[in-house]
């Protein structure tokens, strides 16, 4: 079995000796902190569907509906049609990123994480 490449997450450019010289920083506190102000795709603005079997999920797809205002003594005659469909979403394979974190300096980085928010 070959050696793992260690991915060092507090040396600077992965060189040095000094394995926890980047967790030392505010820095990163502040980028952590804006990343979760300006992150789009919070919980708040999507849903999540777990597909529990099977290999797909289907989801109702609804169009939009124009907008006017409406003159008094004109009649609604609902002359709009709103189109509908369906997604079908696929299981993708697994996504995988090759890099391999050391359990202390992941504990380093969740520590440090806590004390900057």
């Amino acid at each position: 079995m070959a050696n793992a490449t260690v991915s060092r997450l507090g040396l600077v450019n992965n060189t040095g000796t000094a394995f926890d010289a980047l967790f030392l920083k505010v820095f990163s506190g502040e980028v952590l902190t804006a990343f979760a102000r300006n992150n789009i795709f919070n919980e708040q603005l999507h849903s999540v569907r777990t597909i529990t079997s099977g290999k797909s999920a289907q989801f109702p797809v609804l169009g939009t509906a124009t907008a006017a205002y409406h003159t008094v003594g004109t009649p609604l005659v609902g002359a709009n049609q709103i189109k509908a469909n369906e997604k079908i979403i696929n299981i993708d394979d697994l996504l995988i990123s090759q890099a391999f974190v050391s359990n202390l300096e992941e504990l380093f980085s969740k520590v440090i994480r806590a004390f900057c928010w």
